[in-house]
């Protein structure tokens, strides 16, 4: 399975400076990065969230992270990228199963350098019901280490299926600067 999941933002594959091209390292940042979720249905693990596995109408229940909070609070996921990255955006991808897939809306996104949702800055937020199969995609223009998924209401809050949660953002220089040179 590829790396690289494409999305509608398009990134220049390198940049040119002068005679030297350099590549540009943006790109799907959360693919096999460590993760963690609320609690787990069954066997569905978080890392199935990031693992480019998206399923189909047969299958997607079982390649898909499951993260289900025990508590009847709002269910969450997140991904560790272990270091500082740029964030353009985030895609998440529901699950084809008829049964769940209107768990997936009031969706908040965020982002911060601890893996405590409740320190971290919700960069964007997704209102509506996502169709079965299908997927929405938020702009994040931030930067940090641990990018997040919480419902926030609505039924079922305790449960969600993501099949794939796609991080476009790419790693920032030590210390956190992005730093080109011209």
């Amino acid at each position: 399975m590829p790396r690289w999941i494409s999305t509608t933002n398009r990134q220049p594959r390198s940049l040119q400076l002068g005679r030297t091209c350099m590549p540009n390292r943006s790109g799907n940042v959360a693919y096999g990065k460590p993760t963690n979720q609320s609690g787990t249905h069954r066997e569905y693990y978080s890392s199935q969230g990031v693992d480019g596995i998206l399923g189909n109408t047969s299958n997607s229940i079982q390649v898909c992270a499951h993260p289900k909070n025990p508590t009847n609070n709002a269910a969450w996921f997140y991904v560790d990228l272990g270091s500082v990255h740029q964030i353009f955006n985030v895609t998440v991808y529901n699950t084809h199963d008829k049964g769940g897939y209107d768990r997936m809306r009031r969706i908040s996104i965020r982002v911060g350098n601890t893996s405590d949702l409740n320190e971290q800055v919700e960069c964007n937020f997704h209102h509506g019901v996502v169709v079965a199969g299908g997927s929405f995609n938020l702009d994040c223009q931030t930067s940090g280490r641990y990018v997040s998924f919480r419902r926030t209401d609505g039924k079922q809050v305790h449960m969600v299926t993501i099949c794939e949660f796609v991080v476009i953002g790419r790693p920032l220089a030590k210390g956190g600067e992005n730093i080109l040179l011209f």
